[in-house]
């Protein structure tokens, strides 16, 4: 199980580490909101890709969970959980407003 994770954190970090050079254009208002709106739209994104996957896999979970009851709470929960992913997915589109505004 912890090898799955470390597969995981180390595809995950492949895409943020390379969305962090913007970074380097602080330089300017505008280059700080606009490097907030990429980091921000990239991790949303990601975000939502992951929990529609995550929504698929607790879908089948639930599909061949049959008769047992455990099963069917543990399919339930994962996707409550992506459903929650989602939402702070599509709220994480609305950081780069919220930013501007405490910028401006």
């Amino acid at each position: 199980m912890n090898y799955n994770f470390q597969r995981v954190a180390a595809a995950i970090s492949a895409f943020v580490i390379p969305s962090m050079v913007y970074a380097a254009t602080l330089d300017t208002p505008q280059g700080v909101l606009g490097t907030i709106i990429k980091i921000a739209g990239f991790l949303g994104q990601l975000l939502m890709t992951l929990s529609i996957v995550v929504v698929l896999w607790a879908g089948f979970r639930y599909m061949t969970a049959g008769d047992s009851e455990d099963k069917v709470t543990d399919a339930t929960k994962t996707l409550t959980y992506a459903v929650v992913g989602i939402i702070v997915g599509l709220l994480s589109f609305s950081i780069p407003g919220i930013v501007q505004e405490f910028i401006n």
